[in-house]
């Protein structure tokens, strides 16, 4: 029989590690989910399809208990899916009894669990009987994890028994590798603030909720830069609630990586970046034309010891 893989995907930068995952993980027949919790979904699969013709079949589905059917009916020997912890986890694996793998997102695969997202005695209690994971590469059928950094999660999960297993290329060499194919799939070429050349930008790249200390340091700032963009959180621009339409800054609304615009930006302008520890900015270093200015955030800690730990397991 045809050794079949199936991969599962939310949003574009799972996308992006899904196929530096392929490069090690391929079978016989591949097969590539889409769910639909992004905007111009099909669009982007389109364009997936037309760079990326290795796969077998692309589908777009609406949810991960659809994703649970599909397996019923395809049957894969391997499932590459983003996420194994709880309740989601649970559903997108409901019906399927093959090898389980879970890939990094961000940092949060490193150290998202029941404590640190403080769950309820009586969750943690539900998710024990169902066997769902308790963190990321916990679930009962997993059978392993790939990251970028094994080091860092060995070092936070050391009695982990399975399989902890790196992608065939480092971050920054897979933006390098596929940097012309993400032009396209992004429609970098389409965006008139790529197009800025000998300028000093500021780029706040939100977290969830919007920082008003961040979005106060750049009002009295503001005279140091030509162009000030804000490029918020997904989350946040769901968010109605939130004052980010009132801002007076221009919006990067677009659906592409920040590790792309700043890959791009740094070419021809001096770029300062204000983060809450984002996982966009990790593996970026300060140079001649790239500042990074982190506010801190919840996960400020293991945003640093991460950065630590590269020097190790690079």
């Amino acid at each position: 029989m045809v050794k079949t893989n199936v991969y599962s995907c939310t949003k574009p930068i799972q996308w992006f590690n899904v196929e530096n995952l392929f490069q090690s993980t391929k079978g016989e027949k591949n097969i590539l989910f889409v769910l639909a919790f992004f905007p111009n979904v099909v669009e982007f699969v389109e364009k997936i399809k037309k760079n990326f013709p290795h796969w077998d079949h692309i589908y777009i589905l609406k949810n991960r208990f659809e994703v649970s059917l599909f397996l019923l009916k395809i049957r894969p020997d391997k499932l590459y899916i983003d996420a194994d912890y709880g309740f989601k986890g649970y559903l997108q694996t409901l019906f399927y009894n093959g090898d389980v793998f879970v890939y990094e997102e961000g940092i949060g695969t490193y150290f998202f669990d029941v404590k640190s997202l403080n769950v309820s005695p009586l969750k943690v209690s539900l998710f024990n009987i169902i066997g769902a994971g308790k963190f990321l590469g916990g679930h009962y059928k997993t059978k392993g994890i790939h990251v970028y950094n094994t080091y860092y999660y060995k070092t936070l999960h050391p009695d982990y028994s399975r399989e902890v297993l790196q992608f065939k290329f480092k971050f920054e060499e897979q933006l390098s590798r596929i940097k012309n194919e993400l032009s396209d799939l992004f429609s970098l070429n389409e965006m008139d603030f790529l197009r800025i050349e000998n300028k000093k930008i500021l780029i706040y790249a939100t977290n969830h909720s919007l920082n008003h200390d961040i979005v106060a340091y750049i009002d009295e700032n503001s005279k140091g830069f030509d162009k000030i963009f804000i490029k918020p959180h997904p989350q946040l621009v769901k968010d109605k609630a939130s004052k980010l339409y009132d801002l007076k800054y221009e919006l990067i609304l677009e659906n592409v990586m920040l590790e792309l615009l700043i890959m791009r930006l740094i070419i021809t302008n001096k770029v300062t970046v204000l983060h809450e520890s984002s996982t966009g900015c990790i593996y970026f270093t300060d140079s001649d034309n790239l500042t990074l200015v982190n506010f801190g955030g919840p996960i400020y800690p293991f945003f640093n010891s991460f950065k630590e730990s590269l020097l190790i397991n690079n």
